[in-house]
């Protein structure tokens, strides 16, 4: 069996189940299978991640901001 076709699967369920455990609160056990996953080159648990940390949420909404106010025209932020 092609060992990248076992990597794919082994990223999906991964991913399944980080979510599963994050939909019931296991923020621990999210992140290990989610990290895992996204380490096989799961795209989707790699975006997950990021909602899940504070930090990369706080600066994606600041950036959204940001380019808000410059896309209509806020020259304090252009």
């Amino acid at each position: 069996m092609n060992n990248l076709y076992v990597g794919d699967v082994a990223a999906m369920a991964l991913t399944q189940r980080g979510c599963l455990y994050r939909l019931l609160g296991d923020k621990e056990s999210a992140v290990a299978d989610l990290e895992v996953a996204a380490h096989l080159g799961s795209s989707f648990a790699s975006r997950v991640l990021v909602q899940m940390n504070p930090y990369a949420a706080l600066c994606n909404d600041m950036l959204t901001s940001m380019m808000t106010k410059c896309a209509t025209g806020d020259q304090l932020y252009c």
